[in-house]
């Protein structure tokens, strides 16, 4: 199986900077200690403008972005202009063993934003918000 970094290749040189999530690196340390490891991973992160997430526009995205999933290794994945709406139900877009958070442009087509996390890294979360204007998007997690 392809590592994360494997299948990124083709943006380039990977980067690599790590991003803290103090909730995330605590469970984390937990994990590790209980698995008798020395360090905690990195948390992984991808953070994506995908232009269109809807399945019947282009029908590889979710594949790949589950594709990346599979890999083990990206705990959340951020994503810019879905093109989402609420005719488009999550089931339509689930990657198995994934949440998504979603919040969909309101007024106008295009623009949105969604996030995938690890079921398991999504139990310790919570949105504390959503706000769309017609303009912008956000999604609030601590």
């Amino acid at each position: 199986m392809a590592s994360m970094l494997e299948k990124l290749e083709f943006l380039g040189k990977p980067v690599r900077n790590k991003i803290q999530f103090p909730w995330l690196e605590a469970k984390k340390k937990t994990a590790h200690k209980k698995q008798g490891l020395l360090q905690p991973p990195l948390v992984n992160i991808i953070i994506s403008n995908i232009r269109g997430l809807y399945p019947k526009s282009d029908p590889n995205k979710v594949p790949y972005l589950s594709d990346l999933a599979d890999t083990g290794e990206t705990e959340v994945m951020a994503l810019t202009e879905t093109h989402l709406h609420p005719g488009i139900k999550d089931a339509e877009i689930k990657i198995p063993g994934i949440t998504i958070i979603r919040r969909d442009r309101e007024g106008r087509s295009h623009g949105g934003v969604a996030v995938y996390a690890r079921e398991e890294t999504a139990v310790d979360a919570e949105v504390l918000d959503t706000f769309s204007n017609g303009t912008t998007e956000t999604i609030v997690c601590p």
